[in-house]
């Protein structure tokens, strides 16, 4: 809770704000909330979801790709690496988009937190964790900052 109690002793809050502290609320900024932290819970929520179903999508049309024709399967490590930075791209633009300020910040913490998600859900399906956790971490870390980048920027 972000009262100052230095301010309330002073005089300084009015008696709006001073009964919204006391009932655990924070006291409103302005009458139009300018001011207020925007919170970065929601909107990487929102993301790291996109992320995921980006993911989902790209590996289906991979794996359909992959069954009906002569593509060989070499090309598997570098479908991946572009598929999570992609997906941590889509999820930093969300995250940004919707914070609106510190693009880069938060669009990378977005495609830290997807890469982990991946990482759990990669770990629990049996494969394995090893240095290459580390580059995929790094991808998904740049993708998800130069999609926070674009997103924070983003028209409307």
């Amino acid at each position: 809770m972000a009262v100052n109690f230095s301010e309330k002793i002073s005089g300084r809050m009015s008696k709006k704000d001073s009964k919204s502290a006391k009932n655990g609320k924070e006291p409103q900024k302005d009458g139009n909330g300018a001011g207020a932290e925007k919170s970065i819970l929601p909107p990487a929520l929102k993301g790291i979801g996109v992320g995921l179903g980006v993911t989902c999508v790209i590996f289906a049309v991979c794996a359909l790709v992959l069954t009906y024709t002569d593509v060989d399967e070499s090309y598997i490590g570098i479908i991946s690496t572009v598929c999570t930075a992609l997906s941590a791209a889509a999820a930093g633009y969300i995250s940004a988009k919707g914070r609106g300020k510190r693009g880069l910040i938060t669009g990378a913490l977005t495609g830290v937190a997807y890469g982990i998600i991946l990482l759990v859900i990669s770990a629990a399906a049996g494969g394995p964790i090893d240095m290459s956790c580390l580059s995929f971490m790094i991808t998904a870390a740049a993708g998800g900052g130069i999609g926070g980048i674009l997103g924070v920027n983003a028209k409307g």
